[in-house]
């Protein structure tokens, strides 16, 4: 099952793979934002970004299959709200659920009860990523980490 749009997703994708993907649900580009804005030495950086990689990242309870759509407009949503947060662009109500919903794709766009479950995945999995660095002892890299996927998850609003 699509867990943004609840609808079952085909046992047999042949013919209709091209409609799906495999999806980060806390996206990649979330992580490299955590990573860029930590302040952290290249060494440390460098151990992050494969500790990352192999422990949060790609891990199952990080990735589901989704529409290409979707995927597509959560991906914009998620970009946007990024880039804006690192420019100083963002105004201070603003929050991802807006940014979900004003991302379109031509006539398409994210329902707001689609938005909602985005955002709470979304949530979950940032929070896991964040419980599995404040798990690594004491250790600044991972702490600082931690903290800038806490920042990030309140500033995302979810």
């Amino acid at each position: 099952m699509d867990p943004f749009t609840l609808t079952a997703i085909p046992i047999d994708l042949v013919g209709d793979v091209s409609a799906y993907e495999l999806d980060h649900i806390f996206e990649k580009q979330c992580f490299a934002h955590v990573v860029a804005r930590a302040d952290l030495g290249k060494d440390d950086h460098n151990q992050i970004v494969d500790l990352l990689r192999e422990e949060v990242v790609n891990v199952d309870e990080n990735l589901s299959l989704t529409r290409k759509s979707v995927n597509q407009l959560k991906g914009r949503g998620v970009y946007g709200f990024l880039d804006d947060r690192a420019t100083g662009h963002q105004s201070r109500d603003a929050d991802l659920t807006s940014y979900l919903l004003n991302a379109n794709n031509g006539d398409e766009k994210l329902s707001r009860k689609e938005t909602g479950r985005i955002c709470g995945e979304i949530k979950k999995s940032a929070k896991r990523a964040q419980l599995w660095f404040d798990d690594q002892g004491e250790n600044r890299p991972f702490e600082v980490t931690a903290e800038e996927i806490q920042k990030l998850i309140t500033d995302l609003k979810l």
